[in-house]
């Protein structure tokens, strides 16, 4: 990955958890314009680096600490910047949500 690559999903991971904290009802209406469902690709779990809780199973992503998961994972994508740093991880399987 190159390093203007690692630093936009390190911006991205950031904008993502302060949108959290500092603005949640405007990213209540982002998410409300986001449809599909998680295909357990595991790509956003590896921005800007592999999670520690990530593992893989038959191809499957899975969160050893699902039910503590913090916000930045239990909101992604916010938005289709998110879906985009997420595509740079993992461009050939396509992720499971799409916005309106």
């Amino acid at each position: 990955m190159s390093l203007l690559v690692g630093w936009k999903h390190r911006v991205g991971k950031l904008r993502r958890f302060f949108s959290f904290v500092l603005a949640y009802p405007l990213v209540k209406k982002k998410l409300a314009r986001r449809k599909g469902h998680c295909t357990r690709c595991g790509a956003c779990c590896r921005l800007p680096e592999k999670c520690m809780f990530l593992v893989m199973e038959n191809g499957k992503a899975r969160c050893r600490v699902y039910r503590f998961r913090p916000p930045n994972c239990r909101i992604f994508p916010i938005d289709e910047r998110d879906l985009e740093d997420r595509n740079r991880v993992e461009p050939r399987r396509p992720c499971g949500y799409y916005f309106e």
